[in-house]
C-alpha cells in the first residue's frame, strides 16, 4: 500500500495494517520532513477509521432496531 491511496480507496483492515506499520516506523524515525509526513498519513487514516466505526455501528443500531445504546451499556 502506498501513500497515494486515498482512505476511501483502501479496505478498513489495509488502513490499521498501514498505520501499525507507520506507528513502528515513526518509533524509529530520523528524518523531521519523513516525521511529519507519516505522522500526517497516520492521522488520516485513524479518522477515516473512526468514521467508518460510526457508520458502521449506526448501520448495525439500524438493522438491529437498537437506539444508540451500546450492547456493552445494558449488560
Amino acid at each position: 500500500m502506498t501513500a497515494e491511496n486515498t482512505p476511501d480507496e483502501i479496505s478498513f483492515e489495509a488502513a490499521i495494517a498501514e498505520v501499525d506499520a507507520l506507528v513502528k516506523k515513526i518509533q524509529n524515525q530520523r528524518s523531521l520532513d519523513s516525521l511529519v509526513a507519516d505522522v500526517k498519513r497516520a492521522k488520516e487514516l485513524i479518522t477515516m477509521c473512526e468514521s467508518r466505526i460510526l457508520a458502521t455501528e449506526s448501520e448495525l443500531e439500524d438493522i438491529l432496531g437498537v437506539d444508540g445504546v451500546h450492547a456493552s451499556d445494558s449488560q
